[in-house]
């Protein structure tokens, strides 16, 4: 189970995915997962939303020859949903692309956002 914010987070995950499972790829399921708050979403965007949010995704697993299930799920709580989606499925691992760092504004997390725009600028 892979779990994302912005579609290219999921593009990158999902190369990830794939670089574990590379070897058996018939034994491996994916299943990317994308929570969005139900308060930014009305029930004439979420359909559009949710292509675009998996377009990326999609265009990715085709270019990898890996078969991925999409999850959609709009909810007020998003860390309770991925929790719950996770403990529900027969899911051996979670792959979550960060949203907002715990460690923001503490002097660990400007160090850690320090170091990261070195590896990552």
């Amino acid at each position: 189970l892979l779990s994302f914010g912005s579609p290219e987070r999921g593009r990158t995950l999902l190369r990830l995915a794939n670089s574990f499972i590379r070897k058996s790829p018939e034994n491996a399921n994916v299943t990317a997962l994308h929570v969005s708050l139900s308060n930014d979403l009305n029930q004439f965007n979420a359909e559009q939303y949710e292509r675009e949010s998996f377009a990326p995704i999609t265009e990715e697993s085709q270019k990898l020859h890996m078969p991925v299930v999409t999850l959609f799920k709009p909810t007020v709580d998003i860390d309770k949903e991925i929790t719950d989606t996770s403990n529900a499925g027969n899911f051996d691992l979670l792959l979550i692309g960060i949203g907002s760092s715990v460690f923001e504004g503490s002097l660990l997390g400007r160090i850690l956002g320090f170091t990261t725009k070195l590896i990552n600028p």
